[in-house]
């Protein structure tokens, strides 16, 4: 399997709370439009809560590199051993003065020792969002 979830079954997934992928050596995009000409550039999951990818080795994006992953309510998100990844579903919501703020209830960001050089080389589309996101 390269590729997860479609955007268009996004509002079939409306109480999904928690994406887990292991051990998928060929994953290589967890969402994805179908279409190429996709009305929409955001996944919506107004519950998601945890997010765990580990040991997906092709994994290139959560969403695709135009893409965004609207997810307020996100708690927890684990990442191991996916070096091929360059960019994170986080998009930081804005404050009042185009400031970016960490999502309100996100805990914990956890990645495994060796990916520290891979967070420091993350792509974010907040120049501010890498500082504003702590790691455990």
């Amino acid at each position: 399997m390269k590729k997860l979830l479609p955007l268009e079954l996004q509002q079939a997934l409306q109480n999904l709370e928690e994406i887990r992928v292991w051990n998928c050596k060929q994953m290589e995009e967890i969402m994805v439009s179908l279409y190429s000409d996709a009305s929409s550039n955001k996944f919506t999951f107004p519950k998601l809560r945890i997010l765990l990818l580990a040991y997906l080795p092709q994994l290139k994006s959560i969403c695709g590199a135009k893409r965004v992953v609207v997810c307020d309510s996100i708690e927890v998100i684990v990442v191991f051993e996916c070096q091929e990844l360059k960019r994170i579903l986080v998009q930081l919501p804005l404050l009042d003065n185009s400031q970016a703020s960490p999502p309100p209830r996100l805990r914990e960001i956890r990645i495994d020792e060796e990916s520290k050089k891979w967070w420091e080389s993350m792509e974010w589309d907040h120049p501010n969002s890498k500082n504003l996101l702590n790691l455990s």
